[in-house]
C-alpha cells in the first residue's frame, strides 16, 4: 500500500489539496525536507508520478513567491534608508548654516571686542555658549542616528539570513526539479516498453504533458535563480550604502567633538583675557589716584624749589657756554692768522695747497664744534626733574601697555582658532556633499 512506502503519498495528496486554499508554511518546510531525502522507484503509478510533480511544482511557486516577498521587504527598507539619509543630510545642511551663522556673529563679536572691551568679550563667550549647545544638539541626533543605523543592521542581517536560506532551498528544489525530470524520463522509457495499441498513445501523450510540465518548473526554477540574484545585488548595494552613512556619521561626530573642544579653549582663554582686563583697569585707577593725591598734596612747593633750582642751573650753564664759545672764537681766530701767515709766506705751490687744505679742515672743524655749542638747547632744571620724577610712571605705564599687547595677541589667537573650526567645518560640508552625491549615483 502508499502507507509502506518511504514517501506517504496519500498525506502528500491530502497536504496538496490543503495547501491550495491555505498555506502553512511549517507544512511546506516538512514536505520539501521529505521531497529532497526521497528517491523515485521503478514502479511508481501514474498517479503517485502526478501527485509527486505536483507536489514539486507547487514548493517551486511557495519558494518564488516567498523570494518575491523578501524582495519587496528589502526594497521597503532601502527607501526608509534613503529617507533617513535624506533626512541626515537636512539636518546637517541646517546646523551648518546654524554653524555659518555663529561664526559671522563671533567673527563679528571678535572685530567689535577690539573696539569696545569688555562687552564684546561678553557677547563673544554668550555665542560660545550657545554654540556648545548646538553642538551638544548635534551630537545627541547623531546618537540617535547610530542608534537606527544598528537597527538598520540588525535588519538587513536577519533579510540577508533568510534570502541564504531561501536560495539554499531554491538549490535543491532545483537539484529535485532534475531528477523528477530523470524519474518521468525513465517512466516515459518503460511505458513505453509496455504500452500497447491505444494504451501506448494515450500513455505517451500523458508523458508528453509531464514532460512539458517539468520542463515549465525548469524555468520557472531558473526566473527563481535570477531573481534571487537580482535580489542580492540590492541587498549588497544596500548595505554598502548603510556602510558608508555609518563611516559618514562617525567622521561628523568626530569633527564635532574636535570643534567642540577648540571652542572650549577659546572660551577659557577669553575668560583669562577677561581677568587681565579687569586687573589693569584697576591698577591703572590705583595709579591715577596716587598719583593725583602726590601732585596735590606737593605741587606747589616742588614748582618754587624747581623754578630756584633752574635759575642757578640755568646761569652756570649759560656761563659755561659762554666761556667756550669765547675758546672757540679765540681758536678760529688762531687759525685765520695761520691761514693767511700761510698764504703769504708759503714759497713752494704744491705745499702751499696742501698746507691750505689741511687749515681748511681744522677751520670747518672747528667752526662745526661752534656750531653744535651754539645751537645747543641745554637741559633746564625743571625738565629734568619732570623727566625723573616721570620715569616710575613710564615704567608703570610701558609694563601696561605690553600686558595689552599680550591681550591682543591672545585675542588674535582666538580669532586664529574660530578660522581654523571654520575650515574644519567647510570641509566636513564638503565631504558630506561627496558623499551625498555617491550615494545618489549608486542608488540611480
Amino acid at each position: 500500500s502508499d502507507d509502506s512506502r518511504p514517501l506517504n503519498f496519500a498525506a502528500l495528496s491530502a497536504f496538496i489539496d490543503e495547501e491550495k486554499d491555505d498555506i502553512d508554511t511549517q507544512e511546506m518546510h516538512y514536505w520539501y525536507e521529505k521531497l529532497a531525502e526521497y528517491e523515485p522507484e521503478d514502479d511508481l503509478s501514474e498517479n503517485n508520478v502526478r501527485t509527486l510533480f505536483t507536489a514539486m511544482q507547487m514548493l517551486a511557486n511557495f519558494s518564488f513567491t516567498a523570494e518575491e516577498a523578501l524582495r519587496d521587504e528589502i526594497k521597503r527598507e532601502a527607501e526608509a534608508t534613503a529617507d533617513r539619509e535624506n533626512s541626515l543630510h537636512e539636518q546637517l545642511t541646517a546646523a551648518k548654516e546654524e554653524l555659518d551663522d555663529l561664526r559671522e556673529r563671533l567673527v563679528v563679536g571678535a572685530d567689535v571686542g577690539s573696539r569696545s572691551g569688555g562687552e564684546s568679550l561678553d557677547a563673544i563667550r554668550a555665542q560660545v555658549t550657545a554654540l556648545k549647545e548646538e553642538n551638544y544638539q548635534l551630537q545627541q541626533i547623531n546618537r540617535e542616528r547610530d542608534r537606527e543605523l544598528a537597527d538598520q543592521r540588525d535588519r538587513f542581517e536577519s533579510i540577508m539570513a533568510r534570502a541564504e536560506s531561501l536560495h539554499r532551498e531554491r538549490d535543491n528544489l532545483l537539484y529535485n526539479a532534475f531528477q523528477m525530470e530523470e524519474t518521468v524520463s525513465d517512466l516515459k522509457r518503460k511505458l513505453v516498453s509496455k504500452a500497447e495499441g491505444g494504451d501506448h498513445e494515450w500513455e505517451t501523450k500523458k508523458l508528453r504533458q509531464r514532460n512539458e510540465q517539468a520542463l515549465q518548473l525548469t524555468h520557472q526554477l531558473n526566473a527563481v535563480i535570477s531573481q534571487n540574484d537580482t535580489l542580492r545585488d540590492e541587498v549588497t548595494r544596500v548595505s554598502a550604502a548603510l556602510e558608508e552613512a555609518t563611516a559618514l556619521i562617525e567622521t561628523t561626530t568626530q569633527r564635532y567633538n574636535d570643534i567642540s573642544s577648540r571652542l572650549l579653549a577659546a572660551s577659557t582663554c577669553i575668560d583669562e583675557l577677561e581677568e587681565e582686563k579687569t586687573r589693569m583697569e584697576r591698577e591703572m585707577a590705583e595709579m591715577k589716584a596716587a598719583e593725583e593725591a602726590r601732585l596735590a598734596a606737593d605741587g606747589e612747593r616742588q614748582i618754587i624749589e624747581m623754578y630756584e633750582r633752574n635759575q642757578e642751573e640755568a646761569k652756570f650753564n649759560i656761563a659755561a657756554r659762554e666761556k667756550e664759545i669765547e675758546e672757540l672764537r679765540s681758536s678760529i681766530a688762531t687759525l685765520q692768522s695761520r691761514l693767511e701767515w700761510a698764504e703769504t709766506k708759503a714759497e713752494d705751490g704744491t705745499e702751499k695747497e696742501e698746507h691750505l687744505e689741511k687749515l681748511r679742515v681744522q677751520l670747518q672743524r672747528a667752526t662745526k664744534e661752534a656750531k653744535s655749542l651754539l645751537g645747543f638747547a641745554p637741559l633746564t632744571g625743571t625738565e629734568g626733574e619732570k623727566r625723573g620724577e616721570g620715569g616710575a610712571e613710564r615704567t608703570e605705564e610701558l609694563r601696561l601697555k605690553r600686558s595689552l599687547m599680550d591681550s591682543e595677541h591672545a585675542l588674535t589667537m582666538v580669532k586664529s582658532q574660530l578660522e581654523e573650526c571654520r575650515e574644519e567645518l567647510s570641509s566636513l560640508e564638503k565631504q558630506t556633499e561627496e558623499k551625498e552625491k555617491n550615494g545618489r549615483g549608486g542608488t540611480r
